[in-house]
This record gives structure tokens, C-alpha cells and sequence, in this order.
């Protein structure tokens, strides 16, 4: 009796709204907000530091350049991740030699 009730069911799902998968649409509303309330906390970050004269400065130059570098080793390091993970997929061994390239910039 069970069973029949269980197969009389329609699995007829209505079409997508805007032609794409809804866990799709769900992560880039995600990404939005998320965009968006950072941006408001950056702004308003920004807002106070700029209108407020005796805002103290805690960086100097050589900690700002120091910043710079660790940045662009850890860009540099994404890049050739990203690099080995599509050398593997495509099934190509001498571009997976990019994640050694990836350990080295994180051991520097």
C-alpha cells in the first residue's frame, strides 16, 4: 500500500529561472552579499580613517615592502597550484613539476 503511494508521486521539477542550476544561482547570491558587506566594512573602514585627523599610523615602509613581497609569493604560489592541478587533469607530467615550484614558495 505504501509503495503505491510513493510511485503515484510526479518527479517533474519546474524549469530553472534564469536557465542555470539553482546551487549555482545559491553560490553567486552568496558571493554577492558576501562582496557587498565587505565592501560596506571597507568603505566605512576607510570613512573613519580618512575623517579623523589624528588617526595613528601603524605601518612604516619597511614593513609595507615586507607586505608586498609576502604577497606576491603567495600570488605566485596560487598561480603555479593552479597550474599543477590543470597540468594533472589534462594528464600532462612535466607540467605537475609546477607544485614543486608551489613548495618553494611557501618554504621561503
Amino acid at each position: 500500500m505504501a509503495d503505491s503511494a510513493v510511485h503515484d508521486i510526479q518527479s517533474v521539477y519546474e524549469p530553472s529561472l534564469f536557465g542555470t542550476y539553482s546551487k549555482k544561482i545559491g553560490m553567486w547570491l552568496f558571493l554577492l552579499s558576501d562582496s557587498l558587506t565587505f565592501g560596506a566594512l571597507l568603505y566605512a573602514y576607510s570613512y573613519g580613517r580618512i575623517s579623523t585627523a589624528g588617526w595613528p599610523t601603524p605601518f612604516h615602509s619597511e614593513s609595507i615592502v615586507n607586505a608586498t613581497i609576502m604577497t606576491a609569493f603567495l600570488l605566485t604560489s596560487s598561480l603555479t597550484m593552479v597550474l599543477a592541478v590543470r597540468a594533472s587533469v589534462h594528464g600532462d607530467a612535466k607540467g605537475q613539476d609546477s607544485s614543486f615550484f608551489t613548495a618553494a614558495s611557501g618554504a621561503t
